[in-house]
């Protein structure tokens, strides 16, 4: 928890579905997320998470892409074709992102809006959503 209390207060909080099939890696970006302020729904088999993201929309879907019976750009493919209103923003979350473009590139065709490390630092998720949230409209110091 660590990564959550040394941040400031999200300009924005989301909605988020996790879907990953490792429980300890859904359970602990779950909690780091709750901690921040983040409504979260959290599933473990992607088969859930497709009647999850159809019935309740969340804002951002946070998917790992290796998991078994449907893959994570599967699951993209699949929540965009039923083509949301408003769209939610896609996260892929993989173990194998050595080469960030050509991965990103991949995950984008799938659908993805963008693309991070499984094993990276929690604060990358909270940066990314702090930037998806839009500008900071805080006054700045003169």
């Amino acid at each position: 928890m660590q990564a959550a209390r040394d941040r400031p207060a999200p300009k924005r909080t989301f909605s988020v579905l996790l879907c990953d099939d490792q429980v300890d890696t859904v359970v602990t970006l779950g909690e780091i997320l709750r901690h921040e302020g983040h409504k979260v729904s959290m599933c473990a088999d992607p088969r859930r998470a497709l009647e999850s993201a159809v019935l309740y929309n969340p804002d951002v879907c946070v998917l790992d892409i290796e998991m078994p019976h449907l893959t994570g750009y599967d699951l993209a493919r699949s929540i965009r074709a039923y083509k949301l209103t408003p769209q939610p923003i896609l996260i892929a979350l993989t173990a194998h992102y050595r080469n960030k473009t050509s991965e990103l590139l991949v995950a984008q065709a799938a659908g993805f809006n963008h693309a991070i490390s499984k094993g990276s630092d929690p604060r990358e998720l909270l940066m990314l959503l702090d930037k998806l949230a839009g500008p900071d409209d805080s006054p700045t110091a003169a």
